[in-house]
């Protein structure tokens, strides 16, 4: 009997210790897979939070690359110590413009073809190609500067004129040194800005008159046309060919002109894309010396 009992204990205690082995056993597994199903987690949210932090660190390293093209187009665009003029639209609008620059100081300004004009105050930003120009009236202008298809410096942008949201596209024209006179845009090339202006604004107001016209001119001019040229050798021969010379359109197109920031050199001041050329004489009076016909 108490063979039997001991036999049937003994059972009891290796089933006992069989079936909490297969328990922890069963357990551990468990706890294995658990463990391969979280790691992936808790890996790839590392990875995310490290990939974040290096993309946040790669965005605040300059690109040198960039910051040089940027600063060569700065230095094309808008040149050092040079009064530089560009032609384009304010939305529909055509205006031309200088930006006189004076290291990363600029000065702007620009006309409408009625003569509205509005003038602005900027500084250039350290290894960027954009600008913003402001005045006092609460207009500003946020600018970049560019080049097209066809490798032309552009300046671009919008602003807020007069309230109004508007966009700027303009081309570079000319540009040339800022003289002793920085307030007398031509001073380096040997005019003075407001006589040459008003001497374009006669030429504005006598289109209509050709005794005026003509007073206005250097003889002998050469007016070409396209198909061939015209001397004409005196004032009174200006007159005598005037009408036939000069039709509806040319004197609408000079009525309309622009009278600032000129595309100017030492020969002689440019209107319309050489439409029209004057110079000032040794005598000091300004005189028209070539003219192309529309």
């Amino acid at each position: 009997m108490k063979k039997r009992l001991a036999a049937i204990l003994s059972m009891i205690f290796v089933l006992m210790i069989t079936g909490c082995g297969n328990s922890n056993a069963a357990e551990e597994e468990e706890g294995v897979n658990t463990r391969e199903e979280l790691q992936p987690a808790v890996s790839v949210e590392r990875n995310v939070e490290a990939d974040s932090q290096m993309a946040a660190s790669e965005s605040t390293v300059p690109d040198p690359e960039a910051s040089s093209q940027d600063a060569e187009l700065v230095d094309m665009g808008i040149h050092n110590n040079e009064h530089n003029i560009y032609m384009g639209k304010c939305e529909d609008t055509e205006i031309r413009m200088i930006i006189t620059r004076t290291e990363n100081d600029l000065s702007a300004a620009y006309i409408t073809r009625d003569g509205a004009e509005k003038f602005f105050q900027g500084e250039l930003q350290e290894d960027s190609a954009e600008f913003t120009l402001n005045n006092d009236t609460g207009d500003a202008l946020n600018l970049d500067i560019h080049t097209d298809d066809n490798g032309i410096i552009c300046i671009g942008g919008v602003g807020q004129i007069s309230g109004n949201n508007v966009v700027f596209t303009l081309n570079q024209d000319t540009f040339f040194p800022v003289g002793e006179d920085i307030a007398n845009y031509y001073s380096s090339l040997g005019y003075e800005a407001e006589e040459a202006e008003r001497f374009a604004e006669m030429i504005k107001d006598s289109v209509e008159d050709k005794s005026a016209f003509a007073k206005l001119v250097s003889y002998p001019i050469s007016i070409y046309d396209g198909d061939h040229n015209t001397v004409i050798e005196s004032e009174t021969a200006m007159m005598e060919a005037y009408d036939g010379l000069f039709d509806q359109d040319f004197k609408e197109q000079v009525e309309n002109m622009f009278t600032k920031y000129m595309f100017a050199t030492y020969q002689g001041i440019c209107v319309e894309d050489g439409m029209m050329w004057f110079h000032k004489e040794s005598s000091g009076d300004y005189k028209i010396t070539a003219i192309s016909l529309p």
